[in-house]
């Protein structure tokens, strides 16, 4: 039941973020060759933003979550482009600097 039930919820905020955001991409991110959990980025002319982002316990806390924003970081500043973030307060992401143009949710 749980499983379904986390399918269900993952397929719901899939569907609501493309709805929105035509252009979502949702990719399984890899750090040094091992997958380390899951993606969902908008891609618009305005900005990126990072709509969703999971990692598989086991890389949480090793440095995967910064490696995968600096990834979005480095591809946003090519064309100039803001990322967008929204984060809750608590959430460590919170930390990213202010000028990546985030949004803050409480």
């Amino acid at each position: 039941m749980r499983e379904n039930l986390l399918s269900m919820q993952y397929r719901g905020h899939r569907q609501g973020v493309v709805s929105v955001y035509p252009n979502t991409a949702v990719q399984i991110s890899r750090v040094g060759g091992q997958e380390a959990g899951w993606l969902v980025a908008a891609r618009t002319e305005e900005a990126i933003l990072l709509a969703d982002m999971a990692l598989l316990p086991e890389r949480r806390g090793a440095g995967a979550g910064t490696a995968i924003l600096e990834t979005l970081i480095q591809e946003s500043r090519d064309p100039g482009k803001p990322l967008r973030l929204p984060v809750m307060i608590n959430n460590p992401a919170a930390r990213v600097p202010a000028g990546l143009g985030r949004t803050a949710m409480v």
